[in-house]
């Protein structure tokens, strides 16, 4: 007999020998899905056992006097099922506690009915029949529980990498044992690290300097089960070219919301950020403005994208070198008027490594010599004034960068 899902079906079977005679009734009974409540909990709901549907036959009755549940289970790890005695509860649904949600669990509700049928007047004949539902199953580890859509990726100053969640799955039963983060590359994903309950962000050993990196957070709760994935997030990638041009990804930082502006964030000389301008969420470069003479070495820039929910993410901080230069006046006065009295190099030299100060006379003699790029001379050696006239200086330096800078001049010194 094929039966409806959605309807129960209640059956009787009549035998006539001359004198009609009963089963009684029965009635197919339905395990409804199973509801896995927490980690040691499962809710087994199900439909009742009908009473009475069908009362007279030939001026026959068939009676329900009592219905009766067991419940019918199995405990499955791996390939071994292991059937449990049954559980006798009228309890409906029945709270089947404690499982253990690492473990595949299958139920069928059994109901015993017992009544009798006859005449309206006694004697009445007593019976008894059985319907079974079908197995149900319910696998905790197969269930999916949602992403986190909360989350964000941020370079800190010191150009390391973090990703920030918060979890806002709503998904706390049974709970969350461990936070994965994945590096996406090329539509591969790779499992770099993982974290507790307790911790609310990543840190992550990458170059941020080199190029932009994407992430995805999943997790993992106390029956195993993994969730999807959150959606991808990037760090900003910021570089710039010769002509001081700032170029960043648009690849967004922020799983929940959108970009929805850069600010452009440059630091002063004694390392503080300021606010340069903002520019729209679609634009990708800007020419790197500022003042060189109010710099001794570099000028710093990165960018912050704020979301449209007011989250903040940082790109790699860059650095635009100034150029070396070096001046020295082509006269001095050591007279101890107070007046021009030392000689010392000046402009732009904190990028300066090696530095080599050499002072010749006409003849063509070291008199004076120094690698401290800060020197200050005050015209003698050995404390013996150099007298008055003209002499020469060379400057040989190596910058940051490798490069050699020379630089050659005459000096007149005045007494």
């Amino acid at each position: 007999v094929t039966l409806s899902d959605a309807n129960q079906s209640c059956f009787m079977i009549a035998r006539s020998t001359g004198c009609l005679t009963l089963s009684g009734e029965v009635c197919s009974i339905k395990l409804n899905n199973i509801i896995p409540q927490n980690a040691i909990t499962n809710s087994i709901p199900y439909k009742n056992h009908q009473v009475n549907i069908v009362k007279d036959i030939n001026f026959l009755q068939s009676r329900i006097s009592n219905i009766s549940y067991k419940i019918n289970w199995q405990e499955i790890n791996g390939i071994v099922i292991d059937n449990k005695p049954p559980i006798l509860s009228n309890q409906n649904p029945y709270s089947h506690i404690p499982i253990d949600c690492k473990k595949k669990y299958c139920y069928q509700i059994e109901a015993s009915v017992s009544g009798d049928w006859g005449l309206n007047t006694p004697p009445s004949i007593p019976y008894r029949s059985i319907s079974k539902s079908a197995w149900e199953c319910v696998d905790r580890k197969t269930s999916t529980p949602p992403k986190i859509t909360d989350v964000f990726a941020d370079v800190l100053d010191d150009n390391s990498l973090q990703i920030n969640y918060t979890d806002n799955s709503g998904w706390t039963t049974p709970s969350i044992v461990s936070y994965d983060l994945y590096t996406e590359e090329d539509n591969y994903l790779a499992k770099i690290d993982s974290r507790t309950a307790l911790s609310s962000s990543f840190t992550v050993n990458k170059n941020t300097k080199d190029k932009s990196y994407c992430f995805k957070i999943n997790y993992t709760d106390l029956c195993q089960s993994t969730s999807l994935f959150s959606d991808p997030v990037c760090t900003l990638h910021l570089k710039t070219s010769q002509s001081n041009l700032l170029e960043w990804t648009l690849n967004s930082p922020f799983a929940k919301g959108t970009v929805d502006k850069f600010d452009i964030i440059k630091y002063t000389d004694a390392g503080i950020p300021e606010s340069q301008s903002k520019v729209p969420n679609n634009q990708g470069n800007i020419k790197a403005v500022f003042d060189d003479k109010q710099y001794s070495k570099e000028v710093k820039f990165k960018i912050s994208a704020q979301s449209t929910l007011n989250q903040l993410s940082n790109s790699n901080t860059i650095s635009i070198p100034i150029e070396v230069s070096v001046f020295l006046p082509t006269v001095f006065t050591p007279n101890k008027d107070l007046h021009n009295n030392d000689l010392a190099a000046q402009g732009k030299l904190s990028r300066v490594l090696q530095f080599d100060f050499k002072v010749y006379n006409r003849w063509g003699i070291l008199v004076y010599q120094t690698n401290d790029k800060n020197f200050i001379w005050d015209g003698s050696v050995q404390g013996t004034n150099l007298s008055s006239g003209g002499y020469f200086y060379k400057v040989d330096m190596e910058i940051d960068t490798g490069e050699k800078i020379s630089k050659a001049g005459e000096l007149l010194l005045i007494r």
